[in-house]
């Protein structure tokens, strides 16, 4: 079982959500302790995987002129292959099994409609055991932050 984690372990995960590139240093003078402490406690929470310091891309200065998000519908026996499938497809980069009407969400980015179009009629579509998906194109964000606390 894993160790349940303590207030330390937790603010030094608030804080690295606020930024994850913060040095260990100012994170160990903001919690008072030495940044030998903070380093072997994100590496300890890093390899037990509580945490993953990753960078949030801003699409549109990547270009992707459309993203968001397909709701799909599968066969039930074949769910494991529809998502084996999908793992495999570049313009893909959030998959999710869900419990509802849809069994998987799946999040996109792509150039342009164009784009969006192949990764659909090419793709997606030619996918066995896939019964029905519903596209949600993001139009714009009105709250992306990845720093919010819900330890709290």
């Amino acid at each position: 079982m894993d160790p349940i984690l303590d207030k330390t372990d937790l603010e030094i995960i608030r804080l690295l959500k606020i930024n994850g590139r913060a040095p260990h240093t100012e994170i160990g003078k903001q919690l008072g302790i030495s940044e030998a402490t903070v380093r072997s406690r994100v590496k300890r929470l890093i390899d037990e995987n509580y945490i993953q310091i990753v960078a949030i891309p801003n699409h549109t200065k990547l270009g992707y002129g459309v993203t968001g998000n397909i709701h799909i519908k599968t066969d039930i026996h074949k769910i494991t292959e529809v998502l084996e499938a999908l793992k495999l497809i570049e313009e893909i980069e959030y998959i999710a099994h869900t419990a509802g009407p849809s069994q998987i969400e799946v999040d996109f980015g792509v150039v342009d409609m164009d784009a969006l179009h192949r990764l659909l009629t090419e793709k997606i579509s030619a996918i066995e055991g896939i019964l029905d998906y519903q596209v949600y194109i993001i139009v714009q964000f009105i709250k992306d932050n990845y720093s919010l606390d819900p330890m709290n």
